[in-house]
């Protein structure tokens, strides 16, 4: 019995040394946490005032070291080059990152993942780019292995306050070996506002320019599912595209090919298989598109399309342009596209060369 009892007790005093351990630990991680709190914030505030040159405010900031480093907070505001007559560049309802201990305080700071919720970033318009600044803030160069973003917004601001927001709802981000001067690579699933669809992206975004966002350059592939063409007064079909694009985002040039099983105009309402190859220019900040060209095969016809998908000055939505030409092609074809007659009024072959004008505000495309 004298020997149960002795083990009970060298039980007992291993059990209160770790305890005490772990208190000391606790309390060590504790005061810790409270003295680089505020070294940490202000290394945060000029490590994004360097990288986007800009007006950095952060709300909520706090950092925990166990089990591993920790850096949680919320309500980051990034005013590009400090401008307030226009939304902030950057905004982030919640943000938390891990790294290492080292990670931390070296240089570059290294992180291992980085999680934003809500972020919003939003392009100012061409008008409004402002003029660069010669910031005095030392540069804080950053890595990190890994960022996700759940339900960010990026929005293009247009000139004209009376236009609409080219908005992009971004439902998840993932990126991966973001540091100074290196694309990253990332994978994107978003919603495109018009024609509403889902697009997966893939590629590399990057370096940011900070000078000026807008020419931030990115390549990627691309898949374009369900897009409803019925938000173009006048035409009507769910649309499917595959392709390719790259450079800056103002200034994006992309390649793909497009399928709409049931493509149709308003005024004829007989829905066609329409297929077309495309080679663009696309400006990413508000949609507007130079076509040069399109290939369309249209039933049995073949039509080359030369022009512009753009926002006019007045009105809402997108106004399509068309030069089309085409060498044999079916009258058929072109009729039942047109009117609403069941069969064609006309059967043959045709060539043609004609404008397509579809305006934005109206119910009925017109050709001339």
């Amino acid at each position: 019995m004298e020997q149960i009892a002795d083990q009970r007790r060298t039980i007992a005093r291993w059990l209160i040394f770790v305890g005490i351990g772990l208190a000391v630990v606790l309390a060590a991680g504790g005061v810790a946490a409270v003295f680089a709190r505020p070294w940490l914030h202000a290394r945060a505030l000029r490590m994004l005032h360097s990288r986007f040159e800009g007006q950095v405010e952060i709300g909520d900031f706090h950092i925990t070291f166990l089990p591993l480093p920790r850096v949680t907070g919320s309500k980051i505001v990034i005013r590009h080059h400090g401008r307030t007559d226009v939304p902030p560049l950057i905004e982030i309802s919640e943000f938390s990152a891990t790294a290492s201990l080292a990670g931390l305080f070296e240089r570059p700071v290294h992180l291992h993942l980085v999680h934003l919720k809500g972020l919003t970033i939003h392009f100012p318009p061409k008008e409004q780019r402002g003029k660069t600044i010669n910031s005095k803030t030392k540069d804080v160069p950053i890595l990190i292995d890994e960022l996700v973003s759940d339900n960010a917004e990026l929005d293009m601001l247009p000139g004209n306050p009376d236009k609409p927001i080219h908005q992009f709802l971004i439902h998840q981000l993932v990126m991966h070996h973001i540091g100074r001067g290196r694309p990253a690579p990332f994978e994107a699933y978003l919603k495109n506002a018009a024609p509403p669809g889902e697009i997966h992206v893939q590629g590399d975004f990057g370096p940011w320019h900070p000078e000026d966002p807008r020419t931030t350059p990115v390549s990627a592939d691309y898949t374009f599912s369900d897009a409803d063409l019925s938000v173009f007064k006048g035409i009507s079909g769910i649309l499917s595209s595959t392709g390719k694009f790259g450079g800056p985002l103002e200034n994006l040039q992309v390649e793909g090919q497009t399928t709409t099983p049931d493509f149709a105009v308003t005024s004829g309402g007989h829905p066609m298989m329409l297929k077309t190859e495309f080679s663009a220019t696309v400006d990413g900040t508000n949609g507007d598109t130079l076509l040069h060209p399109v290939v369309a095969r249209l039933g049995g016809s073949t039509l080359i399309c030369n022009g512009s998908v753009f926002r006019p000055p007045t009105g809402k939505g997108k106004e399509v342009l068309l030069e089309v030409t085409a060498q044999n092609a079916r009258i058929q074809d072109m009729l039942l596209l047109a009117v609403p007659t069941p069969k064609s009024p006309m059967t043959g072959v045709v060539n043609l060369k004609t404008k397509f004008d579809l305006p934005a505000a109206s119910q009925i495309g017109r050709a001339s």
